[in-house]
């Protein structure tokens, strides 16, 4: 799925979640100008690890060769598949193929970082904003995953005798390729958070982030499988059939093609609670465990596929251990 126009609704959207964002910024910053601080603070060390989980997009054949142009078993007769150009022929023979949907994936992140408490303002118990700044990784995911196939079966096909009796078969030819693309992503990240309840046991927080990096390891795999089948039967009378013979025989082929890192980037908005472990000992005190959720949209770079942009959901969970 490459970056398409983008529509007026989308960009009001941006337009105005910039606006309050910033509005709500400057309002902050204002109603507590006389006792806020401007010099940042580091506020907390933090580590998470969880979940990720995407929708992997289909790709034709046609553009998946733009990816893989070396590839010799996308280059057969299979790959002209034309899902909406099947037909029945006459009496004895029958055709059918289409396309693979594609497959949901998910994934291992991991992130970890700093936080600075750039001002000391509050308002209604919500302090902020604090940046966060740290690093993820996301570990080896797909962003296309496709295929198509075909099967012709030919009834009928061959007659021979065996002794005095007539001997018809039924033949299948089916073939099948699959085709995906995958990488891993690491990425440094800024999120402008805003908490609420921050000096009590249980606090809530968000705010919006960007990342920006690169995907690296990645890799095209390329999957074919011929099956051929034959049946023969014992034509005893126009209704009574024996089976006689069979045989069945299956070739598989693998292509897999390696790539150099690419470009990476997201936006997102995190939102998540926290929780402080204890009261009363220091060290207790001060760490935290936390959860969070993060919709990211993101875009790859992807070598002869142009730019790949999808939305993945990210959970972790973490702790953070504050510093003062």
């Amino acid at each position: 799925m490459k970056f398409g126009k983008v529509n007026k609704a989308t960009l009001t959207f941006i337009f105005i979640t910039l606006y309050l964002l910033t509005s709500f910024t400057v309002f902050s910053q204002k109603d507590s100008l006389q006792k806020s601080k401007t010099k940042a603070e580091l506020l907390d060390i933090y580590l998470s690890a969880g979940q990720s989980n995407f929708p992997v997009f289909s790709v034709s054949q046609k553009d998946f060769k733009k990816i893989v142009p070396d590839s010799k078993l996308m280059a057969g007769e299979l790959m002209e598949v034309d899902n909406n150009n099947y037909h029945n022929f006459p009496y004895n023979d029958s055709s059918e193929g289409g396309h693979y949907s594609s497959v949901p994936g998910t994934g291992f992140s991991v992130q970890g970082g700093i936080t600075l408490k750039l001002t000391d303002n509050e308002i209604k118990n919500v302090d902020g904003p604090w940046l966060k700044l740290g690093f993820n990784y996301f570990s080896y995911f797909h962003l296309l995953n496709s295929g198509v196939y075909k099967t012709r079966t030919r009834h009928y096909d061959t007659m021979y005798y065996a002794g005095t009796n007539v001997v018809e078969r039924d033949s299948v030819n089916s073939g099948r390729i699959e085709y995906k693309y995958g990488c891993q992503s690491a990425n440094i990240e800024a999120t402008l958070l805003y908490k609420f309840n921050d000096k009590g046991i249980f606090s809530v927080f968000g705010g919006p982030g960007i990342m920006i990096g690169t995907n690296f390891g990645a890799s095209a795999q390329i999957n074919a499988t011929q099956f051929r089948s034959a049946t023969d039967v014992i034509v005893l009378s126009p209704t009574n059939k024996l089976f006689y013979n069979g045989s069945i025989s299956e070739d598989k082929q693998k292509e897999e093609f390696k790539f150099g890192p690419n470009f990476s980037f997201g936006v997102f908005i995190v939102c998540g609670v926290d929780m402080r472990l204890g009261n009363t000992v220091a060290i207790v005190k001060r760490t935290h465990l936390f959860a969070e959720f993060k919709p990211i949209f993101r875009g790859n770079g992807v070598k002869g596929g142009g730019f790949q942009q999808s939305v993945l959901y990210a959970a972790d969970l973490g702790l953070r251990y504050e510093i003062k």
